[in-house]
């Protein structure tokens, strides 16, 4: 589309007794009312004329009058290369020049005139509009914020500064990746800290300035390996099932142990009924993993073939229970088997609430009788039969627990058509 120019001449009557000088003094903003640099402002009078370059929005231009002079006070913007700029204001639209009326008498001493976007002249700034260009600027660009310290993996946790050497400027940032938008994002005030990895995305605004590049800042931190692990038990071969467990010197680690191709997380002590090589290895954020330490438990499998006791040895596990059976039998020992081996019964608490509240003091008082070491053994009765074992559902086991370091002995009750118990070791 080709432009029309359109200058505006309004007459009027500047009467010169002698030489002067008038400054005209003029403010200027773009289409998105920013003040603009980097202009020429041009101002003619007839043959007079006069030019300054805009800076922050502002221009003074000085005529110097010599004789009459009657006309108009015409302004014109360009660009250093001369190219003209259209002018946007309240009394000429779409125009490369804008006309001022003056009606003004200039004197010795030099003179100021405020020259109005709407076209008036006045004496002071005050009521002054920009004139409004149709130009989009070029701001300077500010430089982006440096991150201190330097973005990378770092031995300890750190506070970061975001160093901006523009003065009025200001810096947002993010720690999620995300563009910093100056609405949403953090502006920055004092160093802030980290304790955990994040990438920083920073910019600078400023007024007059177009933004910063933003700068991306990755931090991780590293700071030693953790110590091996330390195993409970020593490789070796043992008699009897063992437990393991498994613990670190260091403080808030995860443990993890593998008895075959893959490691599960640890959370309590371990049984070992099998041989086995188990190996265990410790984790924690910021750290390297420990180094894997290794132990192989060889455990000894007892011989399960059915044995019918009928004379059991005085001292062992099976004479105590023996006993045990034959003085339970005259307190009521019906009433304890038929729980035991009752199917709806043997897994739900109310029948173990039975056997404590009936049979249970018996029992205890049995057992105290017939144990010669009372501390060697143990006795916990169940119902399920272990998975090494063979048998039926109606089993009833019970393992006695001969010392720390004996193995568990699995017994298991039944009563025969004639009315008699009989013990199996399995």
């Amino acid at each position: 589309m080709k432009k029309t120019c359109i200058i505006i001449f309004i007459l009027v009557s500047i009467t010169l007794y002698s030489s002067g000088q008038v400054n005209c003094i003029l403010s200027f903003v773009d289409k998105n009312n920013t003040p603009v640099s980097g202009l020429v402002a041009a101002l003619s009078a007839g043959k007079i004329a006069g030019r300054g370059e805009i800076t922050n929005g502002k221009v003074v231009v000085s005529l110097a009058f010599s004789a009459n002079y009657t006309g108009t006070l015409t302004l014109t913007v360009m660009t250093k290369e001369r190219q003209t700029v259209n002018i946007y204001s309240l009394s000429s639209k779409a125009t490369v020049s804008l006309g001022f009326p003056v009606k003004y008498i200039v004197l010795k001493t030099t003179q100021s005139l405020f020259l109005s976007g709407d076209g008036r002249v006045l004496s002071t700034s005050i009521g002054v509009i920009p004139v409004k260009l149709d130009y989009m600027q070029q701001l300077p660009k500010l430089k982006p914020p440096v991150f201190l310290p330097a973005p990378g993996t770092h031995n300890s946790f750190i506070s970061i500064t975001l160093d901006n050497k523009t003065p009025g400027s200001s810096t947002y940032y993010t720690t999620d990746s995300s563009i910093p938008d100056p609405l949403k994002a953090t502006l920055y005030t004092e160093p802030f800290k980290l304790t955990d990895s994040c990438t920083i995305k920073a910019l600078s605004v400023c007024k007059g300035w177009e933004d910063s590049d933003v700068v991306t800042g990755s931090y991780d931190f590293y700071f030693d390996t953790l110590p091996a692990p330390d195993i409970s038990l020593n490789s070796g071969t043992y008699d009897s099932p063992r437990e393991v467990t498994i613990s670190c010197a260091r403080d808030g680690v995860q443990l993890y142990y593998s008895t075959g191709a893959s490691f599960i997380e640890y959370h309590g002590p371990l049984t070992m009924t099998d041989s086995v090589t188990l190996s265990a290895y410790a984790k924690k954020k910021y750290y390297g993993d420990s180094p894997v330490s290794q132990v192989q438990l060889t455990i000894n499998k007892r011989d399960l073939t059915n044995k019918i006791i009928s004379n059991p040895e005085m001292g062992t596990p099976e004479w105590v229970l023996w006993n045990l059976f034959d003085a339970a039998d005259n307190n009521g020992f019906d009433i304890f088997t038929d729980l035991l081996c009752h199917e709806d019964c043997c897994n739900n608490q109310a029948a173990i609430d039975s056997l404590q509240r009936y049979n249970w003091p018996v029992l205890v008082r049995s057992v105290n009788n017939y144990m010669i070491d009372p501390p060697s053994y143990s006795f916990k009765i169940i119902r399920t039969v272990p998975s090494e074992l063979s048998g039926t559902e109606n089993e009833v086991c019970i393992f006695v627990y001969a010392g720390a370091d004996k193995m568990p002995v699995p017994f298991q009750l039944k009563k025969s058509p004639d009315g008699n118990y009989k013990l199996t070791q399995l």
